[in-house]
C-alpha cells in the first residue's frame, strides 16, 4: 500500500497590521485597534470606586431663560411662523405703549419686504424656535 500524499496546501494567517497586542491588568495580553497611548486603563476596583452621577430628566434637561426685550427691534431677525423664514426688522413705529403700529421686514436674504399694520399680522412673528430635543 502507498501512502497518500498530503494535497492540502498549508494556510496561511493574516494579521491586521493596525492590531497591537498589550499587556492589560486584569485580562493579560489582549489584542487593540485604534491604541490611543493619553488614554489610561483603570481597574475594576477603581472604576467600582468612582460614583456616576444619577441620571433623570431633571438632571439632564436644562432650562433657558428667556431675553427680557422688546420682541421687534430695528436689526433684529424674527420667524414668521406661517411662511418659515426669517426676516430683518427694518423699520419699526411704536404707540406710547411699545406697542408696535407699523413695522416693516426685509427677507434674510433681502429678496423681498413686507409691511405689517395689524396685530394679527404681528402675532404671526416670533424671536424663538421651538426645539424639540429626544435623548436615548
Amino acid at each position: 500500500m502507498e501512502k497518500e500524499q498530503d494535497t492540502e496546501t498549508p494556510k496561511s494567517y493574516a494579521v491586521n497590521k493596525d492590531i497591537i497586542f498589550m499587556n492589560t491588568l486584569n485580562d493579560g495580553v489582549l489584542p487593540f485597534c485604534n491604541y490611543r497611548p493619553g488614554v489610561v486603563e483603570h481597574t475594576e476596583e477603581s472604576l467600582k470606586k468612582i460614583t456616576l452621577p444619577q441620571l433623570s430628566e431633571g438632571s439632564i434637561l436644562k432650562s433657558f431663560k428667556a431675553k427680557v426685550s422688546c420682541l421687534f427691534n430695528k436689526g433684529n431677525l424674527v420667524f414668521s411662523k406661517s411662511k418659515k423664514e426669517y426676516y430683518k426688522v427694518v423699520d419699526l413705529k411704536t404707540n406710547d405703549e411699545y406697542k408696535p403700529t407699523f413695522m416693516s421686514l426685509a427677507s434674510k436674504d433681502g429678496k423681498s419686504t413686507m409691511e405689517l399694520t395689524t396685530d394679527k399680522e404681528f402675532d404671526d412673528f416670533q424671536n424663538y424656535i421651538t426645539l424639540n430635543i429626544k435623548i436615548n
